[in-house]
């Protein structure tokens, strides 16, 4: 009966996760609306999201978070978030190399055609500011918090298992090679979530590490 408990709340978090892209989907690519209300649009029900994956939380039966006595600084947490994103474009660029396979050529297409259209400021404000915040609120704060309640002393199943769903809800297949190597990113924000035991955290490392892949698109365009 847990497992099958646990196997529905799995499905609510993807199913959660595809709910997150319709503000930037209305907002970004539906046809007929007036410039000037895709920003509201895109403000206005990523907030609305967030809130209802706020209270949502709020209304877990979680048991009292305990304070880690060893919690990441501000330091650590910036050079672990750029050090996964160094590792990840060494491993892209040894699979170029040797396997002449690209993981990252269709994403940076897109990234490079949305951030030189007329939609940037809309894109820039949802990879940088409402993508981490809901994704790691609802991947972190309530996934792993989840598995964290009910199985304390499995922090890697539970960091693991974060990262895998992560993973899986930018791609939704699990034979990709790319869901496993955004795993990596995924096990840097869970990791940092149990270290710290704070939101806050990983939601800055998110937004750091999608500010810095946007950083290098515009230089290495």
């Amino acid at each position: 009966m847990k497992v099958f408990k646990i196997f529905l709340f799995i499905l609510g978090i993807l199913f959660a996760s595809v709910l997150l892209q319709i503000p930037l989907t209305l907002a970004v690519f539906t046809k007929g609306i007036n410039d000037w209300l895709r920003m509201p649009i895109l403000l206005g029900l990523g907030s609305f999201l967030y809130f209802i994956l706020w209270k949502f939380r709020a209304h877990m039966k979680i048991e009292s978070i305990p304070a880690r006595l060893n919690p990441l600084s501000l330091f650590k947490v910036f050079s672990l978030t750029l050090l996964v994103l160094g590792l990840e474009i060494v491993i892209n660029l040894i699979l170029a190399g040797i396997f002449h396979v690209d993981l990252d050529m269709s994403s940076r297409h897109t990234i490079e055609n949305v951030l030189f259209s007329k939609n940037f400021l809309l894109i820039f404000i949802s990879l940088h500011f409402l993508a981490p915040a809901s994704e790691e609120l609802l991947f972190r704060g309530i996934f792993q918090e989840y598995l964290l309640q009910h199985f304390p002393k499995q922090a890697i199943v539970s960091i693991l298992s974060c990262a895998f769903l992560f993973a899986f809800a930018h791609t939704y297949d699990f034979l990709s090679i790319k869901t496993y190597l955004m795993m990596i990113s995924g096990i840097c924000f869970s990791y940092i979530y149990w270290k710290n035991r704070d939101i806050r955290w990983p939601i800055f490392s998110h937004a750091l590490y999608n500010l810095a892949i946007t950083i290098l698109t515009l230089l290495f365009k």
